[in-house]
């Protein structure tokens, strides 16, 4: 009996060892990837010439890509930043990552809590100029000033002059190299424009305060901004000084001076 128990087991195991096992399917969630605007800024969104990116911008977003568990495409270096904010009012993008709050935005658009990174609004002359006395109003008469065309300050800067009583010629160009070129030649004796990191050859002689730029996303993905601040929320308590070392690292010596542009991320669809 015991002899026959064994070959019946035996036998059992033999079939059994030559059926093949298959585990429990289970289905595998994919990544989500969302486009990222990447016009390209100094400093903050940046490509070499092998395509390899970097920058504040992007290192900041491949960190919240840790903690939101996805990835991201960054698209649009070659298109200017008014054309990036088109591109995600037609959905070729998600994201647009450092936008002015303005109620006509507020409407067609949502934004993150916390802001991408903050940018400082001066009045700068060059280093060196002792005929220029910040606060002395009466050093400001005669002055000419640089302006951007279409910055979103010009309105203010012509109030500010008319509060201080005093007179000025103000010259506008065009882009940020125009506008910073022209001081260093000497064809303005002051610009205003706004600043991550104000360059070294300059001095301020009126500073008109901070303005955050934010995260921005269509009205129908409020749950991805959600998921961006959420990150960020994790960010500042794992790595507290993150911003800190991402502005040091590309913003905090003379060699990124040299490379960056004076002014905000979002001033050249303004």
């Amino acid at each position: 009996m015991k002899k026959l128990t064994a070959l019946v087991l035996g036998m059992l195991l033999a079939v059994i060892s030559c059926c093949p096992v298959y585990a429990a399917y289970v289905p595998q969630e994919e990544t989500p990837d969302y486009k990222v605007s990447y016009y390209a800024f100094d400093c903050f969104n940046m490509q070499d010439e092998n395509g390899q990116k970097y920058g504040y911008g992007y290192d900041m977003m491949q960190n919240l890509s840790n903690y939101m568990q996805c990835t991201f495409s960054y698209v649009g270096y070659e298109k200017s930043a008014k054309e990036c904010e088109e591109m995600l009012r037609n959905g070729e993008l998600d994201i647009y990552t450092a936008a002015k709050r303005t109620p006509e935005r507020e409407q067609e658009f949502t934004f993150s809590k916390y802001p991408a990174i903050t940018a400082t609004t001066c009045m700068n002359v060059k280093r060196g100029n002792t005929k220029v006395i910040a606060g002395d109003y009466s050093t400001y008469n005669g002055l000419r000033v640089g302006l951007l065309q279409r910055h979103t300050y010009n309105d203010r800067f012509q109030q500010f002059v008319e509060e201080k009583g005093f007179n000025c010629e103000i010259v506008y160009y065009t882009t940020p190299t125009e506008l910073s070129n022209a001081l260093i030649d000497g064809e303005v004796d002051a610009l205003v424009d706004s600043y991550i990191r104000t360059p070294e050859d300059e001095e301020t002689i009126e500073n008109f305060g901070e303005t955050p730029y934010y995260f921005m996303a269509r009205k129908e993905n409020q749950s991805l901004i959600n998921e961006l601040d959420n990150a960020i929320d994790q960010m500042n308590i794992e790595t507290p000084n993150w911003r800190s070392d991402l502005y040091n690292l590309y913003y905090g010596s003379q060699n990124s001076n040299e490379r960056s542009s004076r002014n905000d991320p979002d001033r050249k669809k303004i």
